[in-house]
């Protein structure tokens, strides 16, 4: 130390102020510090570089390339150190003595050079420490272990009390590490009135942030690292292989681990979860040799943005063993298990997966949380609408459709921001529900200023001022409202309850919603087996068109109609009959455009005008020229395929490109046509998945199924 190495007799010392011995001593410790880590430093390379370059036969077969990651890296360190502090360090010993002063000189220009060393020593030194872990560790009698164990052996390592492990594990990162609690113990020592006082403070902060992006460099290597090595440890089922883009500088590893699965009749089998920042992998274990274990992806994986979480305790005891049929018998001694399933949103796809301890599922859970707020964060950008909360309490599922276990609505959703915007508005108690139905439809009209929400319900329309979403009330008390349109033009509810089309006065809903009328009553366009209506503008008339399925043959048969109005008045009195036609085939929909309207059949889009009913089927799919079949003939083929499936169902047409082109929207694909209908680009737009209901705002396309939406 400081007091023995300038032999500092007891007398001496005792004259010696005790802040002046503290921040000399800590200053020694400091230059021997420095002294040793460079030390290390040569030795690792001397010793350790040199031997393994000349063993032969190699030790392992990218000698180079740990040779460069492993020594190489170290050497550029060590000339840092050594040029910019521990020579201008002995020179300030050598030039004061045993009290020396004004030594943060030489950190921050230290900083500036170790930086660059630094970082590139730990994003090599994951994959060497992952080497050397692999042969002590899992080989344990390699050759590259015996080297090891020779070099630890080695005099000149052992004179200097260091070993292997610590040469590659942390010696030179610890050291940047500790260096600003040393200078901070200095610093303490120093007056504050010393120039050199301040000048340790600018140190300390250059010294903490140099810490900080080692930190981080350790961290981003590890991941990387990480990420590599699921890669390289996947083997892809067929049928379930994804692009995960490995080398994407967004890829991240959240967690993996093992986990028991839940196999119908069978004793639950081991599965290895990996969760990434874009999908959650499910795989088995596959040991190649005793010493490499593999990963194959047995099912299909789920993106991050499509996974739902939903969890039960189950007291799940069996006394099966492998390769038995679980038995009936259930013993109270036996191990509760703890259950979490995920689900695939929008596909079939679900699996149990089961935990040992209510905390490692607690654990899953919360990193599954994480992985989807981060993928939420990175996209939120792109988000083209804001949810708002149209009710939070007046409906409620009915007794027996209740869900028995609801999805978890994770921090940082959509849905979670506005319902903790409404229960900041609203706050207290929520109140009980009004209505014990599932939704069916739902629109809403501005009527004198104020805009209004109708809800249809399976026993009557509800109605609520926009924002009011507590105070809803039924005006209407009718059967199965599929489907209701407000022509505010006119003034008039348009609604199919039960399959009959009928149609109300607003000016006549708005006393009821109100409270100065009781009740209301509708006239009907259609008493029975109405399909679906749409309204929509030709040549400067609404129509509106409505579908009723033939009786005696097949097919469906259409009516249209227009709004009159009073000429005394200028109000909307009747709806008169305009034109009727038949189409020989299963109808869904109908979309209106400017001059012709398109029906959703069961055999795809019919395009047809009122002045000229012939229907035109679409999209009209042109041969190829000879110069273009090589490239499209194969894409032609997979849309005619798709087109002709079984499962295909036509959802709805969209002006598109300034109005220059049709988007075709299916429930599994969209394809993109000429105003003509003739496919205008040889390829189709897949969808994640079946959708059931499609809309198109503001030129984003909405993809509906019962458990995701999808812009």
């Amino acid at each position: 130390d400081w007091v023995s190495h300038w032999k500092i007799s007891a007398e001496e010392l005792n004259e010696i102020d005790r802040n002046t011995q503290e921040k000399q001593s800590h200053i020694f410790d400091l230059i021997k510090n420095e002294q040793k880590l460079v030390l290390h430093g040569k030795i690792l390379i001397e010793v350790f570089g040199k031997s393994f370059l000349k063993k032969n036969p190699p030790l392992i077969p990218s000698t180079q390339k740990f040779y460069q990651d492993a020594f190489l890296t170290v050497e550029e360190i060590i000339r840092t150190h050594q040029m910019y502090l521990l020579e201008p360090l002995l020179n300030k010993l050598n030039a004061q003595g045993k009290y020396i002063s004004g030594i943060a000189e030489f950190y921050i220009p230290w900083v500036t050079k170790a930086l660059i060393p630094y970082l590139k020593y730990c994003d090599k030194m994951v994959g060497v420490r992952e080497l050397i872990a692999y042969e002590t560790k899992v080989r344990k009698e390699s050759k590259f272990a015996e080297w090891l164990n020779e070099c630890d052996r080695d005099p000149r390592v052992v004179k200097a009390g260091v070993a292997s492990d610590r040469l590659f594990l942390n010696r030179f990162i610890s050291h940047v590490m500790q260096l600003p609690l040393t200078l901070g113990a200095i610093q303490k020592k120093t007056s504050p009135t010393d120039p050199e006082y301040r000048n340790l403070s600018k140190t300390i902060k250059a010294v903490k942030k140099l810490s900080s992006k080692i930190d981080s460099m350790q961290d981003c290597a590890a991941k990387t690292r990480a990420i590599r090595n699921v890669a390289s440890q996947l083997i892809w089922k067929n049928g379930c292989e994804v692009n995960m883009e490995w080398n994407s500088p967004e890829r991240l590893l959240f967690k993996r681990g093992n986990v028991s699965k839940k196999r119908d009749m069978w004793l639950d089998s081991s599965s290895h979860l990996v969760l990434m920042d874009n999908y959650l992998l499910m795989t088995e274990e596959i040991r190649e040799t005793a010493e490499i274990k593999r990963y194959k992806v047995s099912e299909r994986p789920i993106p991050i943005e499509f996974l739902l979480i939903q969890i039960s305790l189950l007291d799940r005891r069996t006394t099966t063993q492998p390769g038995q049929l679980m038995n009936g018998s259930i013993s109270q001694d036996e191990p509760i298990t703890y259950a979490f399933k995920v689900s695939y949103a929008g596909k079939t796809d679900s699996y149990t997966f089961y935990t040992n301890t209510d905390v490692e599922r607690k654990e899953w859970l919360k990193i599954i949380g994480e992985a989807q707020a981060s993928h939420r964060e990175r996209i939120k950008c792109n988000e083209p609408f804001k949810l708002k909360i149209l009710s939070d309490a007046a409906f409620a599922y009915e007794k027996e459709n209740f869900p028995r276990k609801l999805p978890i609505c994770s921090k940082g959703s959509g849905i979670e921001i506005a319902l903790q915007e409404t229960a900041e508005k609203f706050p207290g108690k929520i109140p009980r529900p009004l209505m014990y139905s599932s939704v069916l439809s739902s629109t809403s009209f501005t009527y004198q200023d104020i805009e209004y929400l109708l809800v249809g319900l399976d026993y009557g329309v509800y109605m609520a001022q926009s924002g009011e979403v507590r105070n809803w009330k039924r005006v209407l008390e009718l059967k199965s409202i599929s489907q209701m349109c407000v022509l505010e033009q006119f003034n008039v509810l348009v609604l199919l309850s039960d399959k009959i089309l009928q149609y109300y006065k607003i000016e006549n809903i708005i006393p009821v919603f109100k409270g100065t009328r009781t009740k209301t009553i509708g006239q009907k366009l259609s008493k029975q087996d109405v399909l679906f209506f749409k309204v929509g503008e030709q040549k400067g008339s609404t129509l509106l068109f409505y579908s009723k399925q033939k009786v005696s043959s097949s097919g469906c048969y259409f009516k249209v109609v227009i709004p009159k109005l009073e000429e005394a008045t200028g109000k909307f009195e009747y709806f008169e009959e305009h034109k009727k036609f038949n189409i020989q085939a299963d109808c869904s929909g109908l979309t209106i455009f400017r001059n012709t309207f398109a029906i959703h059949t069961a055999k795809g889009f019919e395009v047809l005008s009122l002045s000229m009913l012939q229907a035109q089927s679409i999209p009209i799919l042109s041969e190829p020229s000879t110069v273009q079949k090589k490239n499209v003939f194969s894409s032609l083929a997979l849309i005619r395929k798709k087109l002709s499936s079984a499962s295909c169902r036509p959802m709805g047409i969209f002006k598109i490109n300034e109005m220059k082109e049709l988007l075709l929207v299916y429930n599994e694909f969209a394809l993109i046509c000429s105003n003509h209908g003739v496919l205008s680009r040889i390829s189709l737009i897949p969808f994640t998945f079946r959708c059931k209901g499609v809309a198109f705002q503001d030129d984003f396309l909405v993809l509906v199924s019962p458990d995701v939406i999808e812009v």
